[in-house]
């Protein structure tokens, strides 16, 4: 018995030994060929794009070094291979025989295995000199090796690696807005049929998007799509207060009222009483007249129906006003699915240009409460108008007024500084000059201002719609200085002199340059 355990206890010591050695060698392994796939990753990583590279090498790596875990688990040497291993030691295969027979009482067996165990304590130095590690140096230099290019590879980033990442951050905030219309779809649940029906489909739209900016648009679409919702309740509301005030008026309180709060019980209760009745006055008739003619259009006089018809007529009627009541009840819920839209629209560009996934877009939503006037923007697909400013001297054109006295009226052309009657100067799109009654001894000239001179033309196609104008009580006023009428004169005619030396006119012009300068010259020339 003593025997035995001491047999077990020398071999459990080469055994642990073993199997340290065994999962060293077999790990050095698999982080060599770990370092091997995440270097291959890497280099790929810089000349195509692949997004979530890291994840990637990481999820990679950590597979196959489980992996070479597992194999050396299940790999691992049992006592059979180390009583094997202690024979290169002890010779002629005493230890495999003792293991063999250790479970038996014969006598040779004992004796056999006393000659073991013998021969296990001569060799027992030899096998605790035996390194309890087993680390192969060249799958392990290999390994440190890929481990340090990789790093670098990831640490200095080339151009593919820079868009990759752009992608990943575009899928991160698709999914996130994925996320976010879904949220607004469950809270959203009692929106009203329509609504929930374009938010399902958003969220369909979404998922097939491939682009942030495709689901941008996406979004806008369906933002659109709930404005007109929005508006179809608007008109519905406003349809409902109208046929209230209408049906007060002939006798129909009950379904006024029901109209008014837009109570369906109600309404389903007036028009319950109105089909029990077996005649109606003709107030009634004409009030139930106006409100089919609102509703279905016009159609036949109710007097001319017959019961069948007349009980079939206010069935159609009830079914018109129920549905406009959905409608017009729903505002407050479609006013807000549209306002959670635009901020996620918002949110999602502002997020764009962040992840430099294209400029900022400025988002234009068609809200019924905004006033384009009022913000100073002229309306899409209408024509815009420069702002004018009221003074005393008046000039015809893109020009603005100056201050000064008398009156007068003047057109011109170009770029320019323009002056106009009495004491007073005006600025504006054209060189022009005013004539009327006033002092021309002294006019104010504006100073010009430093920097270059710069022209920029907007070039595009007007669309449809009525111009705005707004009008400001004061405008800005240059800084300038009172000069002689005759000195600013001869810098004017001396520009023309110049101009004309430059570039040849038309005759027809030329004519039309020398009448204007002639009405300017102080001398009556």
């Amino acid at each position: 018995m003593h025997d035995r355990k001491l047999f077990l206890s020398l071999l459990s010591y080469l055994h642990k030994k073993l199997a340290v050695r065994h999962f060293s060698r077999q790990l050095t392994y698999g982080l060599a060929t770990a370092a091997c796939a995440g270097a291959v990753l890497a280099i790929a990583g810089r000349l195509f794009i692949i997004t979530f590279l890291w994840e990637k090498i990481v999820a990679i790596t950590a597979l196959l070094i489980i992996s070479f875990a597992v194999w050396a688990f299940l790999k691992r040497p049992n006592r059979r291979d180390a009583a094997q291993h202690y024979d290169e030691y002890a010779g002629e295969e005493a230890v495999s025989t003792a293991l063999s027979g250790l479970d038996k009482e014969d006598v040779m067996l004992q004796l056999q295995r006393k000659d073991a165990l013998r021969r296990m304590k001569e060799s027992r130095k030899k096998v605790e000199q035996i390194k309890a590690l087993n680390l192969p140096s060249k799958p392990l230099y290999t390994a440190l090796f890929l481990v340090l290019l990789t790093s670098f590879s990831l640490a200095f980033p080339s151009t593919m690696m820079e868009q990759a990442e752009q992608k990943e951050e575009e899928k991160r905030i698709m999914k996130e807005t994925r996320e976010k219309v879904e949220k607004l779809a469950e809270k959203k649940k009692d929106n009203g049929e329509k609504v929930n029906k374009e938010l399902t489909e958003l969220q369909k739209e979404l998922a097939e998007s491939k682009t942030a900016e495709e689901s941008l648009k996406k979004l806008l679409e369906k933002e659109r799509k709930t404005a007109q919702l929005k508006k179809e309740a608007e008109e519905a509301e406003k349809k409902l207060n109208s046929l209230s005030e209408k049906a007060a008026g002939n006798n129909l309180n009950e379904l006024s009222k029901a109209l008014q709060n837009m109570n369906q019980k109600k309404l389903e209760e007036a028009m319950k009483q109105l089909k029990d009745k077996q005649s109606l006055s003709k107030e009634e008739l004409a009030g139930l007249q106006m409100l089919q003619d609102s509703m279905d259009g016009e159609g036949k006089e109710l007097n001319q129906l017959t019961e069948e018809q007349l009980q079939e007529m206010l069935a159609n009627l009830e079914k018109s006003l129920q549905e406009a009541m959905a409608a017009a009840s729903s505002l407050s819920q479609t006013a807000a699915a549209q306002q959670d839209l635009q901020q996620l629209a918002n949110n999602l560009n502002q997020q764009m240009a962040a992840a430099d996934l294209g400029a900022a877009q400025s988002l234009a939503f068609n809200n019924s409460s905004s006033n384009p006037a009022s913000s100073g923007q002229n309306p899409p697909g209408g024509k815009g108008s420069n702002p004018s400013q009221s003074g005393n001297s008046q000039g015809s054109g893109n020009s603005s007024s100056g201050n000064g006295s008398g009156s007068g009226s003047g057109s011109g052309s170009g770029t320019g500084s323009g002056t106009g009657s009495g004491n007073g100067s005006g600025q504006g799109g054209g060189n022009g000059a005013g004539s009327g009654q006033g002092s021309r001894e002294l006019v104010t000239v504006p100073d010009r201002l430093g920097g270059k001179t710069n022209q920029s033309v907007d070039n595009g196609q007007l669309g449809q719609g009525s111009g705005e104008r707004q009008t400001t009580d004061e405008g800005p006023a240059l800084r300038g200085s009172a000069r002689p009428y005759n000195e600013v004169y001869g810098e004017y005619e001396q520009a023309y002199r110049e101009s004309v030396d430059r570039m040849a006119l038309p005759s027809n012009l030329e004519n039309v340059v020398k009448n204007y300068f002639s009405e300017l010259n102080p001398e009556g020339e």
